[in-house]
């Protein structure tokens, strides 16, 4: 093999290659580089699977190798090998299985690793569009069916310390099982471990309730700026709008303890709500769609206008489908869809993990005490003007979400019309600019 081939081989293996950035691309691939022994990894995986191959011949397996910035080192792969044991073993979901890992670098393979068992079938989004509205709906069944096993089990004690998992399962022999075999253990949500929080260890959890969990991420927050926040840095993405208190470290903190102070007040009081249990982050309802039918005219309409009519309605009918069964088979998970303000809860506590690197009506929460917090005249009339602003960044980033994210980021087949899209914009703003501007 050519010391060339080598190379671009080794640099596939190593780096990543799934998308790329339209900024900061080098600090972005720099933060997920990880070396390994490509040719000890291979050993590790053929004794993995040699038993097995006289069981099953032919069978294909994964080789997972974490980035360095996937999580903290060690407790990422770590939790991930004890997840889909759980969600295999206890819940009884077809998660593959692990045949090999390890948490730790010190190995002949140099880095940490999981080695799995191939998924079984295609990958839904490749078959989605193929597929006739009844086939569509009973996959809607069947994810209804996996959200209520993952939230079957309740930790009622999961945020009180590390060691053995009390939980509340379908059977007393499920709930030992869990006790002997799992632990609580920190929190492994990458913000979490970002920059200096790595070393921030009383902010990684466990927690003891819902609102000792959102204090937690606000004062570690106020820690951090207080000690690492640097005012002079300049911002990475010149496209994303910020305020002008955006790097004054005061108005932050200011925030944050606001944000406290409003904790008892709109956190859930059902224990239903707030009880520690187990989710999918990558399952949610997508656009919610009004219930509609085809109309009156719909023969004599353009066959542009009726291909458009009938995915509209039928993506009606599925999410129509899923709110109906998820109801009657899952009911706390229809609870959890109809809690008020639930989606601007959560986007509370995203904000509140990162202002600095992310940027800035109290009836909608239902409350019964009134706001722990007012704000002068001048305060709403600057935020107004602020909001403007950052509604319209907002809605420039939805317009090209589809392409570009944030971040920079774009598919490798979409590289090259993400290039095109700010090259058009940079052109646009020129053509606006006079002199020194």
């Amino acid at each position: 093999m050519s010391s060339s081939r080598k190379l671009t081989e080794d640099y596939r293996l190593f780096n990543y290659t799934n998308g790329r950035w339209l900024w900061n691309e080098r600090q972005q691939l720099d933060a997920r580089y990880q070396r390994f022994n490509v040719e000890k990894l291979g050993k590790v995986a053929s004794e993995a699977i040699a038993f097995r191959l006289i069981m099953q011949d032919g069978q294909k397996v994964i080789a997972k190798i974490p980035n360095p910035n996937a999580g903290p080192a060690g407790y990422t792969t770590a939790s991930e090998v004890v997840s889909l044991d759980f969600v295999k073993t206890i819940l009884t979901l077809p998660a593959p299985k692990v045949l090999a890992w390890s948490t730790t670098k010190r190995n002949p393979v140099e880095s940490e690793y999981i080695i799995m068992e191939e998924a079984k079938g295609s990958q839904l989004h490749k078959l989605w569009q193929k597929l006739e509205l009844r086939a569509k709906r009973d996959i809607v069944r069947e994810i209804v069916e996996v959200e209520k096993k993952v939230l079957s089990v309740s930790f009622d004690n999961g945020f009180a310390d590390f060691g053995s998992a009390k939980a509340t399962a379908t059977s007393p022999e499920l709930e030992e099982i869990i006790e002997s075999r799992f632990s609580i253990g920190p929190i492994v949500r990458r913000e979490f471990w970002a920059k200096e929080r790595s070393d921030m260890s009383q902010y990684h959890g466990p927690w003891r309730s819902t609102d000792q969990y959102f204090e937690s991420i606000a004062r570690r927050e106020i820690d951090w700026i207080k000690t690492y926040a640097d005012p002079q840095k300049v911002i990475t993405n010149p496209w994303l709008y910020t305020s002008d208190k955006q790097n004054c470290p005061d108005a932050h903190i200011s925030s944050l303890r606001k944000f406290i102070s409003a904790i008892p007040n709109i956190v859930s009081k059902d224990h239903d709500l707030v009880s520690p249990r187990l989710w999918h982050l990558d399952f949610h309802p997508g656009n919610i769609y009004m219930m509609m039918k085809l109309p009156d005219n719909f023969k004599q309409l353009d066959e542009t206008v009726k291909d458009q009519l009938r995915y509209q309605v039928a993506q009606s009918i599925l999410i129509c489908s899923y709110e109906t069964r998820t109801a009657n088979e899952n009911p706390l998970m229809h609870k959890m869809m109809r809690y008020p303000q639930g989606k601007t809860l959560k986007e509370l506590e995203a904000f509140a993990n990162a202002t600095w690197d992310n940027c800035l009506e109290w009836d909608d929460f239902c409350s019964d005490r009134p706001c722990p917090y007012q704000f002068s005249i001048e305060e709403l009339g600057q935020h107004q003007g602020e909001s403007i602003a950052f509604n319209e960044s907002q809605e420039f980033w939805a317009s090209v979400g589809k392409i570009v994210s944030d971040e920079g980021y774009v598919s490798e087949e979409d590289f090259r019309k993400g290039i095109e899209i700010f090259q058009s914009l940079r052109e646009s703003g020129l053509n606006t600019l006079s002199d020194k501007d």
